[in-house]
């Protein structure tokens, strides 16, 4: 049996150039993996705490000191001499350490990293690649196989300038492709949409997710480039490539209104509903994300109730990768498909327990990165480990994102390499 010798943590940068939490964990072996800890801008008020500093002298408050020192001083103790294979049980012990309902006390940061960093050396021990390592964890009976990217390639929201209400405009190669063939079409979709944009003299700057961020009157305006982009790398709407948006709906609603800049008037309930169906109807959307508040419930009901199986109905700021709020949407029928991001709930153990009550719902699993990332890799392991149907992990630009698509070609060969 292998043990954990040294776990330790040090502050590192995000692709925002925000400090985040990264963890070395050391082995008897000889063997070092290191993980760090993604961070979200649309952050729901559910989610796992991160620890920051608040030190307005250092990173503008965003440094993680504190996490480290949660690491270094309290879990790092409580690992040494530990099993890595025993990963459920010794994110059970962190759970306990922290012992708050968010783990707020340690910070979801400190504990997710190092999360990651036992699941890197379980894998690292049993000479399994990490996606096959956590497919042992997680259970999955499904045949490995990469999942369908979702390219987020116009940003708006809390992820691009103010220019846009909804947060992510995504292109979808059809489920039925290969990856490689659907990173294709995503990539050359992403090419063209920066020549129609130059060709209107729109902005392409980008936004933290590496999707370009044009300055528009209408949110459907930005799905009229995306056709006409698609279009231009040859491609057919409905057919080669879907529409998914993620509206992040907290950051529209104010009082019992949500503001959308498509309309002078506000938006009720009932009429952001007609506006998904319109929209729908017209853009051949696959999947709306966060399409209402996170304690909407009876909207998000009503809107599944609506559309039935015209479109996925997402949760993401709704779920937050949580075991219980998975479990209550499934009750109030809210959702058909859930985002997986394990740094909302701060553990990779809890993490797959969301991904199992998922899939015994026969809900549509998305794994996803965060928009504060780093050029580690893990998620995309994990997703094929997972097997989600979907991820997202921004537009096919820039490092921390490229990162993991490669990673997913990788694994396509090796896994076509086991099959052959």
């Amino acid at each position: 049996m292998s043990t954990i010798t040294q776990v330790a943590a040090h502050q590192i940068l995000d692709s925002r150039g925000s400090p985040t939490v990264e963890v070395h964990l050391a082995l008897d072996n000889g063997m070092v993996v290191t993980a760090p800890a993604p961070s979200g801008a649309s952050i729901g008020k559910h989610e796992a705490e991160e620890k920051r500093d608040h030190q307005m002298a250092s990173y503008m408050g965003l440094s993680v000191q504190q996490a480290i020192a949660s690491v270094n001083q309290i879990l790092a103790p409580a690992l040494v001499g530990k099993d890595p294979l025993a990963q459920g049980e010794l994110d059970q012990l962190m759970i306990g350490l922290d012992a708050t309902p968010n783990k707020s006390k340690l910070g979801a940061n400190a504990i997710i990293a190092t999360s990651i960093a036992i699941a890197k050396a379980g894998a690292t021990v049993s000479n399994l690649p990490i996606y096959q390592y956590i497919a042992k964890l997680s259970n999955n009976p499904k045949p490995l196989l990469c999942p369908t990217p979702m390219f987020n390639i116009i940003n708006g929201g809390l992820h691009g300038t103010g220019n846009l209400d909804i947060q992510e405009f995504m292109i979808v190669p059809a489920h039925r492709l290969a990856y490689s063939q659907a990173l294709e079409i995503g990539d050359e979709v992403y090419l063209n949409l920066k020549e129609v944009l130059v060709k209107k003299a729109l902005l392409t700057s980008v936004g933290d997710e590496g999707g370009f961020t044009p300055t528009l009157f209408t949110n459907a305006s930005a799905l009229d480039l995306i056709f006409e982009a698609a279009k231009a790398a040859g491609y057919n709407m409905g057919q080669d490539a879907f529409i998914a948006l993620d509206v992040a709906a907290d950051q529209l609603k104010h009082g019992d209104k949500y503001f959308l800049k498509d309309s002078s008037e506000t938006y009720s309930a009932q009429a952001l509903i007609n506006f998904y169906q319109n929209l729908i109807a017209k853009y051949q959307v696959l999947s709306i994300e966060d399409p209402f508040a996170e304690d909407d419930w009876a909207a998000w009901h009503e809107l599944k109730a609506t559309i039935g199986s015209g479109a996925l109905i997402v949760g993401d700021d709704l779920t937050v990768t949580n075991p219980q709020r998975v479990q209550q949407a499934i009750a109030e029928d809210a959702i058909s498909a859930l985002i997986v991001k394990p740094n909302q709930i701060g553990t990779i153990s809890e993490a797959l327990q969301v991904v199992d009550i998922a899939r015994q719902a026969g809900l549509t699993i998305i794994v996803s990165h965060r928009s504060g990332e780093t050029e580690d890799t893990f998620i995309a392991d994990f997703a094929v480990g997972v097997g989600a149907d979907y991820f997202k992990g921004g537009a096919p630009a820039r490092g921390e994102r490229v990162a993991k698509y490669n990673r997913f070609i990788e694994i396509e060969a090796q896994l076509a390499t086991k099959t052959a």
